[in-house]
């Protein structure tokens, strides 16, 4: 019976390639705002309404961190959000290109930030 079961998934799996076979790593991405000096609320609120805006378009959300111990030259509030592959971050990314909000919002950010840095992960499980 075991050698019987054996044939059958060698047979099953004559049909798949090898690329079939891969699964792609999920994606971490993380958005670092630097606000110009006394704008950190103002950061933090917009970022959040960025987020808000990303709900009502059906899109991953992500989460917002603010910093508790803020200190000059480091990021205030990092937005980071995981896709479980790179088509669908750029399914994501490609919606915001086409909502208007989302490019006032971005707009509006370029005003209140000094700096803005985004690292893009692989994960590995």
């Amino acid at each position: 019976m075991k050698l019987f079961l054996a044939g059958l998934l060698f047979l099953a799996f004559q049909n798949i390639s090898a690329q079939d076979l891969v699964v792609e790593s999920p994606i971490l991405v993380q958005n670092h705002y630097y606000p110009k000096p006394g704008l950190q609320a103002e950061v933090l609120a917009l970022r959040l309404r960025a987020s808000e805006v990303r709900k009502n378009l059906h899109l991953v959300v992500g989460r917002v961190l603010e910093s508790i111990n803020p200190e000059d030259g480091k990021p205030y509030v990092i937005w980071e959000a995981e896709y479980p592959s790179q088509e669908a971050r750029e399914a994501d990314t490609s919606a915001l290109d086409n909502s208007e909000e989302f490019k006032t919002i971005q707009q509006e950010m370029g005003k209140l930030i000094a700096k803005f840095e985004r690292s893009v992960w692989k994960i590995h499980n």
